[in-house]
């Protein structure tokens, strides 16, 4: 994930705590909602390659915020993941 602010909220964090929890919902189509929790272990990753990855797959919205490219890739080793995928459950974790 891209974190437009390099020493704010998540990025600072990651320094002294690696785990993550991240919320995802999409209910602009109620009739296919999602809502997904993950969690895992985290790490601003310094890579300019894996960086530019990063950045280039992340949502428009987020590229037009932080265009000079100024914030940090965001990487997460996901040990779980559950929720709700068109009203069915799912859950999956890392074993």
């Amino acid at each position: 994930m891209w974190a437009r602010n390099p020493e704010g909220g998540i990025a600072e964090a990651l320094g002294d705590k690696a785990d993550v929890a991240v919320l995802y919902s999409d209910f602009s189509d109620l009739s296919r909602r999602v809502l997904l929790s993950w969690a895992g272990r985290g790490h601003v990753e310094p890579d300019e390659d894996v960086r530019r990855k990063v950045y280039d797959s992340s949502p428009e919205l987020e590229r037009r915020a932080d265009p000079e490219r100024r914030g940090v890739a965001i990487v997460i080793e996901v040990d779980e993941i559950s929720g709700y995928v068109d009203g069915a459950y799912v859950h999956m974790q890392r074993t």
